[in-house]
Formats: structure tokens, C-alpha cells, sequence
């Protein structure tokens, strides 16, 4: 098992901070980029997944206050948006697994 160094992390914040700030202008998800980034500078591919997803978390939530602060957001648009991705994930994430597979 090898330590990163504080260069390492140096490397992973310029590069993390770089692609986020081009993704979020774009508005998509900066981990499109990051997690194969991540992986070819040796990073195990698990943690640059969940990496991803949390940066991708933060600059949405980032993105929706400052939206919602702005009166941007059409909540009789969103609300049934909302709602239904709600009700619908847990029903498609337990139909994830196909029988035969290992879990």
C-alpha cells in the first residue's frame, strides 16, 4: 500500500478544482471527467467513483441555492419533478440486480 504525499493531494485538488470549475460553467457533472482522471493517475477506481459523486453533490446543491435564492426555480415544474425521481429511485435501484449475478 503506497501513502500519498502532500504533492499528490496538490495534484488532485488543481486537477479536481480545474475540471469542476469547466464541467459547472457547462453545467454537467465534472465526475463525466474526473473518474476516468482519477483512475489513469492511479487512484482506485472505487474512491474516484465516490469522489465524483460527492463532488458532483456539492455543486448541485451549490447550484440550486443559489438558483432557488434567485427565484430561478419554477417550483410548479419542479415539485412533481421531484416527487416522482423520489418515489421512482428505490423502485428501479431494488430492480438492479439481475438474477444469476452475484450481489
Amino acid at each position: 500500500m503506497t501513502f500519498m504525499t502532500v504533492f499528490d493531494y496538490g495534484t488532485y485538488f488543481v486537477v479536481t478544482f480545474i475540471v469542476s470549475t469547466v464541467f459547472a460553467s457547462g453545467g454537467v457533472g465534472s465526475a463525466v471527467a474526473l473518474v476516468p482522471i482519477f483512475s489513469m493517475m492511479e487512484l482506485p477506481l472505487n474512491l474516484a467513483k465516490t469522489i465524483g459523486l460527492f463532488i458532483n453533490s456539492a455543486s448541485t446543491i451549490a447550484a440550486s441555492t443559489i438558483n432557488v435564492r434567485k427565484g430561478l426555480v419554477d417550483f410548479r415544474f419542479a415539485l412533481p419533478l421531484v416527487v416522482s425521481v423520489l418515489v421512482a429511485t428505490p423502485l428501479l435501484i431494488s430492480n438492479d440486480r439481475q438474477p444469476g449475478l452475484p450481489s
